[in-house]
């Protein structure tokens, strides 16, 4: 009597894990734990939930490559408005310290309209490319300028006006930006396998 009872109760036993186990089917309920001899299982519906994290990591990502994009279109038009400017020797944006221009005048003002068609020359390549990390580099360039011009003043005894540095810096950050995000945001499809057509 006390076996069939035993036999009777794992009977029930059984029959209400596969009544559980019908439910995690049909509900999207979660196994947590399965054995031979157990099987645990909780409510929650963690498909969904990581489903709705990389959505929610996803468009954290996108948001910020799209704010980094319309950044960095900004610098570059920020760029040709500084450099046709400067071009024309207005000391709207940067002073005239005539001990930094002196005879070079020409010469620097010459260089930030280089700068800037070469900025366009290697925007229109990754556009063409489709593909922003060179920006990267870019944007180490625009850095390392800053450093140069700073380094130029400070062996020859020149005081640089503070508007060419955080020029420089705005426009080196712009590029790592976007070029670091844009190559994130695409390996990030990759790993997960979603065309970004």
């Amino acid at each position: 009597m006390m076996a069939a009872v035993k036999i009777k109760k794992r009977q029930n036993s059984a029959l209400i894990e596969a009544n559980l186990l019908g439910r995690w089917l049909s509900h999207d309920y979660f196994l947590l734990l399965y054995t031979p001899f157990k099987i645990g299982i909780i409510e929650g519906n963690f498909l969904r939930d990581l489903m709705n994290t990389t959505i929610f990591n996803q468009k954290i990502l996108s948001s910020l490559t799209m704010l980094s994009a319309i950044n960095f279109n900004a610098a570059v038009i920020f760029l040709l408005v500084i450099s046709v400017i400067s071009a024309t020797g207005s000391t709207l944006i940067f002073d005239n310290n005539s001990d930094l221009y002196g005879p070079l005048a020409s010469n620097l003002r010459l260089m930030l309209i280089y700068l800037t068609l070469s900025e366009f020359a290697v925007y229109c390549f990754c556009s063409y490319r489709e593909n922003y990390r060179l920006l990267i580099l870019v944007g180490l360039f625009w850095l390392m300028l800053m450093g140069s011009i700073e380094y130029y003043g400070m062996i020859n005894q020149i005081s640089i006006d503070e508007n060419y540095r955080w020029f420089f810096l705005y426009m080196g950050i712009s590029n790592l930006a976007y070029g670091y995000l844009y190559g994130f945001n695409k390996s990030w499809y990759q790993d997960n396998k979603i065309d970004l057509k």
